[in-house]
C-alpha cells in the first residue's frame, strides 16, 4: 500500500472519527431536550393531579380507582422514561484518539509506514469505543421515547375517562 493510499485512508477514518463526534454532540443534545420536556410534563400533571385530588385522597367508587390506578401507571412510565434518558445523558468516559506524549513521540520516531498506521490505528480504535457508547444512548434514548408514548396513551384514556365522569354526575 502506498503512502498516498495510506493518508487517504486516514483522512476518511478522520472523517468518520469528526461524524461520530457530531452523532455523539446531537444524542447529547435530545436527551438534555428530552429530559427537560419529560420535566415539565411531571411538572404539569402534578398540577393537574391537585385539582383532582378529592378522589386521590379519598376514593370511594370504581371510577375514582380507576383514576387512580391509571394516574399511577401514567406516573410511573413517565418516571422510567425520564430515568431512561437520564441514563443517556450519563456523562461517562468519551472515547478520544490517543493524544499522550508517548503516542506523539512514537509517531515522531518511528518510520512513516509505521506511524501512518499508529495514527490510523489511534481512530480506529475511538471509533469503535465512540460507537459503543453511542449505541447504548440510544437505545435508553429509545426506551424512555417508547414510555413517554405508552404514558400519552394512559394519560389520554385517564383524560377522557375524567371528561366522560364529569359530564354523566
Amino acid at each position: 500500500m502506498t503512502t498516498q493510499v495510506k493518508l487517504e485512508a486516514i483522512a476518511y477514518t478522520r472523517d468518520r472519527y469528526l461524524e461520530e463526534q457530531e452523532r455523539f454532540n446531537h444524542a447529547e443534545s435530545k436527551c438534555a431536550k428530552f429530559m427537560s420536556l419529560l420535566t415539565l410534563i411531571i411538572g404539569f400533571l402534578g398540577a393537574l393531579t391537585s385539582l383532582k385530588k378529592d378522589i386521590f385522597t379519598s376514593p370511594v367508587s370504581l371510577y375514582d380507582w380507576t383514576i387512580i390506578i391509571l394516574m399511577l401507571a401514567t406516573y410511573l412510565t413517565l418516571i422510567c422514561a425520564w430515568g431512561h434518558s437520564f441514563r443517556a445523558l450519563k456523562i461517562g468516559d468519551w472515547p478520544v484518539a490517543s493524544r499522550n506524549r508517548v503516542n506523539c513521540e512514537y509517531i515522531f520516531s518511528e518510520s512513516e509506514v509505521d506511524s501512518l498506521q499508529q495514527i490510523f490505528d489511534c481512530y480506529m480504535d475511538s471509533l469503535e469505543k465512540m460507537d459503543e457508547v453511542i449505541v447504548e444512548k440510544v437505545k435508553n434514548l429509545d426506551h424512555a421515547y417508547e414510555e413517554l408514548f405508552i404514558s400519552a396513551g394512559l394519560i389520554s384514556i385517564t383524560s377522557t375517562i375524567i371528561i366522560l365522569g364529569d359530564l354523566i354526575k
